[in-house]
């Protein structure tokens, strides 16, 4: 006989505890001590060994309710929070499993464990008894609706009788059942589950047919929550029947249901499902009630709207490409025509430039010279006329022409005239000090008809000595060009001019506005021009003035 004291089972610690929770046989001659910390005694040398254990099994260090070791060799405890199953290795207890509220504990706290010859293990709590598989994970419970006769089990001890029941006793007498017949009493494998009723959005399904008896369920896509309630065929007992579902196609996992009776699906994606329902836990043998969901496909992702729809777009696309061909052809003949009547305009401006009268006066003036033994003068004004044609010549074969060479073939031609007209008026040009003229672009003989016309129908009508200016100014992100005489005006010219030579005046005129539009139109240059008639103090004509604006950027022309 050993007798171990307090403090030989503390070996070294200064802990005294005045009592333990219980004890408890093991194999191998061995015993279990327990309150909040567990011993292992041999029983034969009597020697104790304290053994740890992971906190999370006891976080608030109370007592422990069971400890005892299966055929296995597993130790099994049980606390206030879970049961557990250990491993022990060395003095240190692994846990192996836990089972919880979570996993079908009908309450936390454990008062009572026992292992029964099957291996399984039975708890016994204050709402009734729980008995644990531990292979497959099951776990079951039994309460007053299962023949025990108050849900409050206490016991002080629990026992395996000769024949294998279990006795125990309660509040109420002795307690000895058949671990296995309870078992099996609540077993659901051998039970059918059939279907009661289908809801889609709420309403019920109106069928002919036995909802029970419909092989597959079709439905309309965007169609509302799916409810389907079913039953299992374990009337009076289904009260305590669990269930499990899963939806194939869209899960292959086992869910489970706890004692619902009811699976909501959500709106389900196009496709074929198959929902199946079953009595017991995920892992269980039971009947499985299959039901087909076929979700249809919309209008739009079939293959005839499909096809229809890429006919209609490929049939848009070449539309709309055939448009824009014929829109780019007519572009490019409307461009065609611009630039053919363009080059028609600078050629009647460069004949309407190249002026008969002038050019028959000058070849004349130039005779004059040689007649009246003036070689010299006769040789310059040659110079300077051929020089003056080889420019508008140059000048006519280019798009655009600096503002630079713009005003010397000006000042050529203008310095042609006054000497034919014997220098019979001044000129003089000005031109801003914010102006680069060799940066400013212009198109040709755009400036010469208004010049011209100043001189020819403006100052040689005059009596007495006249002027003409040329001036370019800066404005704003313009150049004004102002050609301004004090010749006898618009009116006076028109009454002093013969019929020939108005119509010439206004055809030159023409011809320069109708190209400024022109070159509007295709560049959106925003050439302007501006013709003014001057008075004097008492009303009469006093000459003309025109203002030529041209953009100041220099890459319009480009």
């Amino acid at each position: 006989v050993h007798c171990l004291n307090q403090k030989q089972l503390i070996e070294g610690s200064d802990i005294v505890r005045n009592g333990f929770e219980g004890f408890t046989f093991a194999k191998n001659n061995n015993a279990f001590l327990y309150s909040d910390d567990i011993y292992k005694i041999d029983l034969q040398s009597g020697k104790a060994q304290q053994l740890k254990y992971d906190s999370y099994f006891n976080p608030n260090q109370q007592d422990i309710q069971y400890v005892g070791e299966d055929a296995a060799g597993n130790i099994w405890m049980s606390s206030f929070t879970l049961v557990g199953k250990y491993r022990l290795e060395g003095d240190s207890l692994a846990m192996l499993d836990a089972f919880t509220i979570d996993d079908g504990m009908i309450s936390p706290t454990s008062i009572e464990l026992h292992i029964d010859d099957q291996g399984r293990i039975w708890t016994f709590t204050i709402s009734g008894m729980n008995c644990i598989d531990p292979v497959t994970r099951e776990v079951r419970f039994f309460g007053i609706n299962e023949g025990l006769p108050d849900s409050w089990i206490d016991p002080v001890q629990v026992i395996t009788v000769s024949d294998g029941q279990i006795a125990t006793h309660c509040a109420n007498g002795m307690i000895v059942f058949d671990p296995v017949a309870l078992w099996n009493s609540v077993t659901p494998s051998s039970e059918k589950v059939v279907i009661n009723q289908i809801r889609i959005g709420g309403d019920a399904l109106a069928t002919k047919k036995s909802i029970n008896s419909l092989g597959s369920l079709e439905l309309m896509p965007g169609h509302g929550a799916v409810d389907i309630e079913f039953q299992g065929l374990a009337f009076p007992t289904d009260v305590r029947v669990e269930y499990c579902y899963r939806l194939k196609g869209l899960q292959d996992d086992w869910l489970s249901l706890g004692k619902n009776k009811l699976v909501t699906l959500p709106s389900l994606s196009p496709g074929t499902y198959t929902l199946e329902v079953k009595t017991g836990k995920p892992h269980s043998n039971a009947p499985i009630k299959s039901l087909a969901i076929v979700i249809g496909t919309p209008f739009f992702l079939r293959w005839w709207f499909i096809i229809i729809s890429a006919l209609i777009l490929i049939s848009a696309i070449i539309g709309i490409m055939q448009w824009r061909i014929r829109r780019i052809r007519r572009q490019e003949e409307a461009r065609v025509e611009v630039s053919k009547k363009i080059a028609e305009l600078e050629l009647k401006a460069l004949r309407s430039q190249m002026n008969p009268h002038f050019m028959f006066n000058s070849l004349n003036s130039i005779k004059n010279y040689i007649l009246h033994a003036e070689p010299k003068l006769a040789a310059e004004y040659l110079s300077n006329f051929a020089h003056l044609i080889r420019m508008i010549l140059q000048n006519s074969r280019e798009k655009s022409i600096s503002l630079k060479d713009e005003l010397e073939t000006l000042i050529l031609y203008v310095d042609l005239e006054k000497l034919r007209f014997d220098d019979e008026f001044d000129f003089i040009y000005l031109v801003d000090d914010s102006i680069h003229l060799e940066d400013i672009k212009i198109p040709p003989m755009l400036l010469q008809p208004y010049v011209e016309n100043a001189i020819w129908h403006g100052l040689m009508h005059k009596k007495v000595r006249g002027h003409l200016l040329l001036q370019f100014v800066k404005q704003d992100n313009m150049i004004a060009c102002i050609i301004d005489d004090d010749g006898v005006g618009r009116e006076n010219a028109l009454k002093m001019k013969s019929l020939s030579a108005t119509r010439y005046m206004s055809m030159g005129m023409g011809i320069t506005q109708d190209r400024i539009e022109i070159m509007n139109k295709m560049d959106a240059l925003g050439i302007t021009s501006e013709i003014k008639d001057k008075h004097d103090a008492s009303g009469k004509p006093a000459g003309t003035r025109v203002i030529v604006r041209i953009p100041a950027s220099n890459d319009l022309y480009s």
